[in-house]
């Protein structure tokens, strides 16, 4: 649903009230006044998220690829977008309902973030979703292929980042993924 669209519906079911309607990401926000000068707020959520697919192929067995994907110290061994960034720190607890986080800076010091979220399905050897921290949504798909894996990763996009540079990104940390696995 497009915000007019949502904005259209929500406004009729106000109709006779002075009303407006704005948004911000994926959020609308609808005011009212009604008589007696009562003024009131309500947020709308809704899903309207981009979703972005990469994928690489790694000449590893599953064996190898999972436990690298899911490993705390395999995944400070891979997970950068760039040479000039690294992963200093990664827990895992690899279960419906378990939470990771790993925590992304630059190599000088000079920006960082953490990036976290919780398990909401692990299939061993075959699928991971989990749910970020700021609620959006990813998919780790696992498949034999006939030199070794393909690792496809499914993620709501972010609002702040162009498409372009988020595939990028997580395209490039999927690189660095299958070249960790190939020194394995």
């Amino acid at each position: 649903m497009k915000f007019s669209q949502l904005a259209s519906a929500i406004l009729v079911v106000e109709e006779g009230y002075p009303c407006w309607a704005s948004h911000k990401k994926h959020i609308v926000t609808l005011c009212c006044q009604y008589p007696l000068c009562a003024l009131f707020s309500i947020n709308y959520y809704f899903e309207t998220m981009t979703q972005i697919t990469v994928d690489t192929a790694v000449n590893a067995p599953m064996k190898t690829v999972w436990k690298a994907y899911t490993t705390p110290e395999d995944i400070m061994a891979w997970n950068a977008a760039s040479d000039d960034w690294c992963c200093p720190k990664a827990t895992v607890d690899l279960r419906n309902g378990g939470s990771f986080v790993t925590r992304m800076e630059a190599k000088d010091g000079s920006a960082g973030f953490e990036f976290g979220g919780t398990y909401e399905a692990v299939t061993e050897h075959e699928r991971i979703e989990y749910k970020m921290e700021d609620g959006r949504r990813v998919t780790v798909e696992f498949s034999e292929n006939g030199s070794g894996v393909t690792v496809k990763v499914t993620f709501d996009a972010e609002t702040e980042n162009s498409i372009d540079l988020q595939r990028s990104g997580w395209q490039s940390i999927l690189d660095n993924l299958a070249q960790h696995c190939a020194t394995l």
